[in-house]
């Protein structure tokens, strides 16, 4: 029962990440869709520094 609640727990964990990165990537214009299967486009497009919208600060 525990480990049922441990899992159940981390998985709302890491929706409300998922759903904090769209958020402030929508503040600078990168939208994503809905879902786990974004999180490594989003994470490519976080890394890439030629990316990265003028006027935000380095």
């Amino acid at each position: 029962m525990m480990l049922h609640k441990v899992r159940r727990m981390l998985t709302r964990q890491l929706i409300m990440i998922i759903n904090a990165t769209r958020a402030h990537m929508a503040e600078f214009g990168i939208v994503a869709p809905v879902g786990r299967a974004v999180v490594d486009r989003l994470l490519a497009i976080i890394d890439d520094e030629t990316d990265i919208p003028s006027g935000i600060p380095r």
